[in-house]
């Protein structure tokens, strides 16, 4: 299995659309077309903002969305970025930061790969990277 599938625990969709039933399968798509299409703006937050307060924001919401579609090492970053930021420590997450975007673009791969729809499997994920200095 690609390092790309890995960014995903394809185990937490499979019980989510079990739950749901027979629409269980169009909601999944729903929802990672959505989390691929709305989240690039948070992870633009937290690579790029300077301040504590929306990076906490942006992070507190990105661990909520990530983990609810199985990525889970997206949402632990998240979860740290969140926590320090809190405190105003962003010099001491700066790893963690410049993780983010690697790890949402794998973990969207997967996603894409595996639950997207015709429409977004065919839109590019972003590749811009930023030097954090």
């Amino acid at each position: 299995e690609s390092a790309g599938l890995e960014a995903i625990d394809h185990s937490v969709l499979a019980e989510f659309a079990e739950m749901l039933g027979d629409e269980g399968g169009a909601v999944i798509v729903s929802l990672v077309d959505t989390f691929v299409g709305e989240s690039a703006d948070l992870v633009d937050r937290i690579v790029d903002g300077d301040d504590p307060e929306d990076i906490r924001i942006a992070a507190h919401t990105l661990k909520s969305s990530s983990r609810s579609l199985g990525a889970m090492h997206l949402g632990s970053l998240a979860e740290v970025i969140e926590h320090t930021a809190k405190d105003e420590r962003l010099d001491e997450i700066v790893a963690e930061i410049a993780a983010t975007r690697p790890a949402f673009d794998a973990a969207c791969a997967a996603l894409l790969a595996r639950h997207g729809s015709a429409e977004t499997a065919t839109t590019p994920i972003a590749t811009e990277t930023t030097t954090i200095g």
